[in-house]
């Protein structure tokens, strides 16, 4: 019997009903009512004076219910002391109590039901406990079919569609929307998944076969199953048939309670006079005579498995595997629920914060689908299970869209040079179409667009505190800007095109590489800056002109006490900038150097070329260190800085694309490792050369700029930071 403390508060929060309750309430104290109803009608069971053991034996059942009941009371006493009745979060916090209260009584119902006629009581007692027990299952039931419409949400109730405004529901991104879409029909594939791999498992055919002469115990098989079993029993059928059909029975009555043993919980609306029962059973409520009890004995005995469909059988191996695959989508479907949880706990709005676990979900679904179809297991799923993978499918390809690379679309034509502030989080693009873009770097927003230029811009840099951005063109100037607002401060004028700028270490000065034609030679050039002031000189510190080849690229060594140039030619040179001369000179490659990245600490570098191969030089000796090989050009390469890896990209020039497809031009970005020379993995993407790589400052993620005009930026997944070279 429940506690009269719970039936007194039960009592004193009627009493304190406002009239003006909302609907997650007022479903809240039809609850209660349904539960006072059940009370007072074991009032009476125990007012009659006979012992009825079934209270004691649902004694846990009982406990549960009472607890729910005092959650759901100490809810409703929140909402109405704070006067929050009408907030969406209080009425959320209703809807949940008052299902689980739902959950509890239902399960209390259902064991009282079960274990009713087991005890020796009175046969109008039995009748009047069943109808009783009727009641409040239907009501039971009705309830937490309203509470678990999903076409209706709590904020629907409360508040009109016209007065709802975005403070009280925060726009979702499109990213958290595809998440939460993908992880629903994960959730549901995966559930029927695992009653698959049960049902079909050899373990589990055995435990069936055991089964055979138990009736007591319910089949657990689903009904979508090719291989599941029933219960049969032809005179237990043959005479439930013959008493619902004979009016005088009391196992077809409307008013007649049917339940299955304690081991079913479950409870159904269904009825064909319009009135919902609980679930039919051959086992029932009406006390059985001593002769009954000894035929249904006999009756037990016949009682055996018979397939209903005799399929093929099903690969245990293959069953085996698909489990495995299983666990590990389960464990991504949990850590995207987290992760998505945490994106709309900090209100971030951009994929980055779950890219991992989307990442993993698209992995593990990817593997079950490949073992689905190659082992033949298809075959064997049920319509529900193939009608779920299609929409699974469709889901999480939404999901890659966002999960993979962020594709950054502001230019019209081929990217010539992207890369990292000092602190990584902006992005610089420079391309053929005169425009200069800076980006967020962890979620791919254009900040703004630097405008000016009349030709093509081959490079772009920026000081280390990012106030200062200056880009070199093909219109044969340079020019300084203002990082933040995109004024232009400067222009610096030349004979032909600037081809590379870099900002030194200390911001003082840039280096200038310019174009050898039309009869004027190639030159370095060093200007001064001064970032306070809006003017800056016109005149050259340093002017270097490199012979007999010209100079396609140059950078500031360590401390910038050196210039290290690359040439036409493939030779490398040590530049005394301030004397105006070449140190030290080197053959590099065999054909033209394309691109020439520092190390972080100016020791050595990294050199792309023509001649398919990437290599790596100590700065002091320019002796090489390593030779990286690849089967294509290699138009630009740098290092990471958390792994002992270098990164290539290049592929088939740009004048043959056309004729080639995407991967026989090797349009990849291609991973080495920097001690031992090795590929070790390639990153697609590209549909045309990658004209310029840039990594991260903090080894997190890398950029590619392609021929194709697009620029790529990837975020490495923890597979990247815990991957060892086995050697």
């Amino acid at each position: 019997m429940p506690s009269p403390a719970i039936v007194e508060r039960i009592d004193r929060c009627f009493l304190n009903a406002s009239g003006d309750t909302g609907w997650e309430v007022s479903v809240a104290y039809r609850m209660l009512q349904c539960f006072r109803r059940l009370t007072i009608g074991l009032d009476g069971v125990q007012a009659s004076g006979q012992s009825w053991q079934a209270l004691d034996r649902c004694q846990a059942e009982r406990d549960s219910v009472e607890d729910s009941i005092a959650a759901l009371l100490e809810t409703l006493d929140a909402a109405r002391d704070t006067r929050t009745a009408n907030n969406i979060d209080a009425a959320q916090k209703c809807v949940c109590s008052s299902r689980q209260a739902a959950r509890s009584m239902r399960n209390y119902v259902v064991s009282l039901a079960s274990s009713a006629g087991l005890d020796d009581v009175d046969e109008g007692m039995l009748e009047a406990l069943t109808n009783m027990l009727q009641q409040v299952a239907v009501e039971i039931s009705q309830l937490h079919a309203e509470l678990c419409d999903s076409s209706k949400s709590p904020a629907e109730h409360l508040v009109p569609q016209q007065q709802m405004t975005t403070e009280q529901h925060p726009p979702v991104s499109e990213s958290t929307r595809a998440a939460q879409d993908a992880l629903s029909a994960s959730t549901s594939l995966a559930s029927m998944l695992r009653v698959f791999v049960k049902t079909t498992r050899q373990s589990w055919t055995l435990t069936r076969t055991q089964l055979a002469h138990t009736p007591s115990v319910p089949s657990p098989l689903s009904t979508a199953s090719a291989l599941h079993r029933r219960w049969v029993s032809e005179e237990i059928e043959n005479e439930s048939t013959a008493n619902t059909n004979n009016p005088n029975s009391s196992l077809g009555a409307p008013g007649s309670l049917h339940a299955r043993n304690c081991s079913d919980s479950r409870i159904q609306a269904t009825g064909s006079h319009g009135a919902p029962l609980l679930r039919k059973s051959a086992l029932s409520l009406h006390r059985a005579s001593p002769q009954s009890q000894t035929d249904a004995a006999e009756r037990a005995k016949q009682v055996r498995f018979q397939p209903l469909v005799e399929g093929p059988q099903v690969d245990q191996t293959r069953v085996n595997e698909l489990a495995q695959l299983l666990a590990q989508f389960d464990a991504a479907i949990a850590s995207l629920a987290v992760a998505v949880q945490g994106s709309q706990d900090t209100n971030e709005s951009d994929c980055s914060t779950y890219t991992q676990a989307a990442k993993c979900l698209v992995t593990a679904f990817v593997q079950i689908s490949r073992l689905s179809s190659t082992s033949g297991l298809v075959k064997h799923y049920d319509k529900a299970t193939l009608a779920q993978f299609k929409t699974t499918t469709m889901v999480v390809k939404q999901l890659m869209a966002h999960s993979a690379p962020i594709l950054l679309q502001g230019h019209t034509r081929s990217l010539t040079q992207i890369k990292y502030n000092p602190d990584g989080d902006m992005l610089m693009t420079a391309s053929k179409d005169k425009v200069a873009n800076i980006w967020y770097s962890h979620n791919g927003e254009r900040v703004g667009t630097y405008e000016g230029h009349q030709g093509s811009l081959w490079t772009i840099d920026c000081n280390k505190t990012t106030t200062l951005v200056v880009t070199g063109s093909a219109d044969n100037t340079a020019r300084l800007w203002h990082a933040e607002t995109g004024r232009q401060l400067h222009v610096w004028e030349f004979k032909t095109a600037v081809k590379r700028v870099e900002f030194s270490h200390d911001d003082q000065y840039i280096l200038m590489v310019t174009e050898e034609r039309m009869g004027y030679k190639g030159t370095i050039q060093v200007f001064a800056v001064d970032a306070s002031r809006p003017e800056q000189s016109n005149e050259p510190v340093v002017v270097i002109t490199p012979s007999p080849s010209k100079a396609t690229v140059a950078a500031w060594s360590y401390l910038d006490k050196y210039i290290v140039a690359g040439h036409d030619n493939g030779t490398l040179a040590l530049y005394d900038w301030k004397r105006e001369e070449a140190v030290l000179t080197a053959p590099g490659h065999e054909d033209t150097i394309t691109d020439l990245q520092m190390w972080k600490d100016g020791s050595y570098f990294i050199t792309s070329s023509k001649d398919h191969t990437a290599r790596l030089f100590e700065t002091n000796t320019l002796n090489a260190l390593k030779i990286y090989k690849s089967n294509t050009n290699v138009n630009t390469a740098t290092l990471t800085p958390t792994q002992d890896l270098v990164v290539l990209g290049g592929g088939q020039s740009a004048s043959e694309v056309t004729t080639t497809s995407s991967r026989q031009g090797k349009f990849e970005a291609r991973f080495y490792h920097k001690i031992f020379e090795d590929e070790v993995g390639t990153v697609k993407g590209h549909f045309g050369p990658i004209n310029t790589l840039a990594m991260q400052p903090d080894g997190k993620g890398f950029a590619s700029g392609g021929e194709d005009g697009y620029v790529r930026l990837h975020h490495f997944d923890a597979d990247y930071f815990e991957f060892k070279y086995d050697y």
